[in-house]
């Protein structure tokens, strides 16, 4: 099998399980997360693999927390 024949491949998924992706994050991810836009789990494991890529992983969710 060649790569060229498996260069496009149609993926279905469920609707639920898609979630947005916040477009308005900077690039470096952010320190204080209630500032993303959409605060679900994919949103915030992208931020923290964002901003471990960058050596900076410490982030604050104090207001969500007791």
């Amino acid at each position: 099998m060649d790569s060229e024949s498996n260069a496009f491949a149609q993926v279905t998924t469920d609707r639920s399980k898609v979630f947005p992706k916040d477009m308005e994050a900077p690039p470096g991810g952010v320190d204080d997360m209630t500032r993303l836009s959409y605060l679900h789990e994919p949103g915030v494991l992208q931020n923290l693999a964002t901003r471990y890529e960058l050596n900076e992983i410490y982030v604050s969710l104090l207001p969500f927390l007791p």
